[in-house]
């Protein structure tokens, strides 16, 4: 398991990550980038060896808490559910980028 530094440096980090996104338009290209970073980071936190449940909490819900306190509970919440979706979780369905 990771100290709570790592976790707190990990959920500001995703929560950089969808603030940069939000702040850029939502183009597809920002899209693309904040789901693979996400990716990446699903993948650290992954590594920490949690069940799903104990991730949501540790590290889901405080991310999901930053969203809504910066963009409220409508455009905070739509976009934590894009964040979440990238992460892995079934809050909405995001499209990949096509292969090239």
């Amino acid at each position: 398991m990771a100290t709570e530094r790592q976790v707190q440096e990990l959920i500001a980090r995703c929560v950089g990550i969808a603030v940069i996104y939000h702040n850029c338009g939502r183009t597809p290209k920002a899209e693309a980038l904040m789901v693979a970073e996400v990716q990446a980071l699903a993948g650290a936190v992954g590594g920490w060896g949690l069940s799903g449940e104990v991730t949501e909490v540790v590290f889901l819900r405080p991310v999901e808490g930053e969203l809504i306190a910066r963009y409220g509970p409508e455009s905070g919440g739509r976009l934590n559910a894009e964040v979440v979706a990238a992460f892995g979780g079934r809050a909405v369905p995001v499209p990949r980028p096509a292969a090239t």
